[in-house]
Order: structure tokens, then sequence, then C-alpha cells
């Protein structure tokens, strides 16, 4: 066990801010769900029980949340690059334009997020920390293999999203918005879903429109 006690106060520092920040997104969630509004939850359990376990010293917590915090770090860089391959960027700009507010509130919480991030990869990778896992016989890892499965996930997501909208289905989704609003739009297959019904395969979804002026959700539905 390490003799030292100068790396405690960076689990206390990371750790307090794990059970805040967590603690603050599931009030959110719990608040979101009364009140029937959608809310996706980014750090909820998973930042308290990190945190409670920073509190009470654990090294291999450090660790593991470390490396955690790379890989989201390596995530995000990776998916604002990809982005034009998840989503035109003429429909992100409309999109930004038509609903400024929540756009401005997703980018304060993705630089939160970074800036988060960015802390606990460096308060958790300060010397005293590192060498007190070392002393604990914890084997000091790599963060390599974080960081390239957070652009790995990246990767596959804009993989993903290329290959979705070159199907048959994103195809005839596409046409048939067009058949119905003109060619005085740009068109993209927002999202696509499949179910089964007694009556079949049913293909529902939503194609999004847009030019400079307007922006418009069109969904769709067919059965197979």
């Amino acid at each position: 066990m390490p003799t030292d006690a100068s790396y405690r106060p960076h689990l206390r520092r990371t750790g307090l801010a794990l059970l805040i920040v967590g603690g603050i997104d599931i009030a959110a969630w719990l608040i979101c769900l009364a009140f029937d509004v959608p809310y996706v939850s980014s750090f909820n359990i998973f930042s308290v029980a990190g945190g409670i376990f920073l509190l009470r010293g654990s090294l291999r917590a450090a660790s593991i949340v470390r490396r955690m915090a790379m890989s989201m770090l390596a995530l995000l860089a990776a998916v604002v690059l990809v982005s034009p391959l998840l989503q035109p960027p003429g429909l992100t700009l409309v999109m930004v334009k038509a609903h400024a507010g929540l756009a401005a509130l997703g980018g304060v919480l993705l630089v939160f997020t970074v800036v988060l991030m960015a802390w606990l990869a460096r308060e958790l990778g300060a010397p005293p920390v590192r060498a007190a896992i070392a002393a604990a016989g914890l084997k000091v890892r790599s963060t390599r293999w974080p960081i390239a499965m957070g652009v790995g996930i990246a990767l596959l997501l804009a993989a993903m999203g290329t290959a979705l909208q070159h199907t048959d289905a994103a195809a005839r989704a596409i046409r048939e918005a067009r058949a119905a609003n003109g060619d005085g739009y740009q068109y993209h297959l927002s999202l696509i879903q499949a179910r089964e019904t007694p009556a079949g395969r049913e293909i529902t979804g939503t194609v999004s429109a847009w030019n400079e002026h307007e922006l418009r959700t069109l969904p769709f539905s067919w059965r197979q």
C-alpha cells in the first residue's frame, strides 16, 4: 500500500465533482420523467458510483475513471471530425438556426463535458496518483487503448450512418419525400425503424427536408 498520501486530494476533488455532477444529472432526469419531458442522461448513477469510490480513496477506481475520461475525450473529438458523415453540414446549420436555444444549450453541455473529462484525466493522471497506483501493486495502464476505443466507436457510427443512407429503404424514403414536396429542398434520412406487426413488417421514420429558409421533418411509413 502507498505510504505517501499526497494523491488523496486529487481523488477527493474528482470524487466530489463526479458526485455533484451525477447527482444533478439524476435530479434533472427525475424531473423530466415526472413532467414527461424527453431527457438523455449522460452521467447518472455511474458518476455517483465513481465519485463514491474516489472519495473512499480507491486507486483502482482512479485508474478506471481516468481511462474512461480519456476514451470520452477521444470519442467527442472524433465525432466532431466525422460529423459531416453523420449529418450534412447544411442541415446542421439550419437546425442550429431553427432551434438556437437548444443548440446553445447543447454547445454549453458539450464544452462542459470536454472540460470535465480533460480535468478528470489530468487530476487522476497526476504523478502522485500514478505513483500511488504503482505502490499499491496495481498496473499503471496505458491510455492508448481507451483512446483507440473512443475513436473506433466514432468511426463505427460514421460507417453505419453512411451505409444506412445508401440502403434501398433510405432511397425510397427520400424519393417519396421529394415527390411530395418538390426539388426546392435538400433531403436527408434522419431516422428509420423496422418492427414486426401481425400485418407484416412495418418501416417507419423521418426525412429532414431543408433549404435556406425552412426546415421540415417529414414522417414516412410503409409495409413490406
